[in-house]
């Protein structure tokens, strides 16, 4: 729950700076807490190096989200 309230205020606070790859991977996680980077690399036809590059990204503009291994 904290995870999901989490990435509803990242939404709010950087969706204007975001690439649409990025916007969907933050709906992925919204839907699904669990998916897996080969999932979301399958879902936007990226490698799964660039979810991880994106994964980054986005903790930065959030420190308070879920941390990627």
């Amino acid at each position: 729950m904290l995870l999901k309230v989490s990435l509803k205020m990242s939404l709010k606070i950087v969706t204007k700076q975001l690439s649409k790859r990025q916007r969907i991977i933050l709906q992925l996680i919204e839907d699904d807490a669990f998916v897996t980077t080969n999932e979301m690399s399958q879902k936007t036809g990226v490698t799964t190096r660039t979810i991880k590059r994106d994964l980054e990204y986005l903790q930065e503009k959030n420190p308070n989200s879920r941390k990627w291994p």
